[in-house]
């Protein structure tokens, strides 16, 4: 009963917020070579991951530029399915930089487009940028992120995962 009142609190706080859909988009079949081979990770920026009952933190840092001269994180398995929905938002402790942050979903053997996580202009605590959060409607196998630039400090990904309750 706990978890059922929890879940539906932070339904209803999700659905106050402003809310991107992903997930409908149209799939690309198009992935560069140094996004599937093992060999490049060594040259994208690393990340820590922490998992929780139903939360997932990525400490992404953005500090090396990969061969096509762009901020791309390694791809990080979640084999995260069976999902209603993953509301997923971001913060760094970095204001210096004005990078913008994007990510792509990569399930049942496809890509999504690149969909950028938009930075939120309510000034909840002035010590942090944040990223507005979105909701994500399908599963999610692996997860990959790109800044336009380098960061001082991590990008925290956050992404709180609502399984199918049947």
């Amino acid at each position: 009963m706990k978890k059922t009142s929890v879940l539906l609190l932070l339904c209803l706080v999700c659905s106050c917020a402003k809310t991107i859909e992903v997930g409908n988009e149209k799939r690309t079949k198009n992935v560069p070579p140094s996004t599937t081979t093992g060999k490049v990770a060594a040259v994208l920026n690393q990340a820590s991951i922490e998992h929780q009952e139903n939360v997932i933190e990525i400490y992404q840092a953005f500090q090396a530029k990969s061969k096509e001269n762009e901020w791309l994180s390694v791809i990080h398995p979640l084999e995260v399915n069976d999902v209603s929905f993953i509301r997923m938002s971001a913060f760094t402790l970095d204001l210096e930089s004005k990078g913008e942050v994007q990510f792509r979903i990569y399930d049942k053997g496809q890509w999504s487009s690149w969909t950028e996580l938009p930075e939120s202009r309510e000034q909840v605590n002035p010590n942090r940028r944040v990223f507005s959060g979105l909701n994500i409607f399908q599963d999610v196998e692996k997860i990959q992120f790109k800044s336009n630039g380098a960061t001082q400090s991590p990008v925290v990904f956050r992404l709180f995962v609502a399984l199918n309750q049947n």
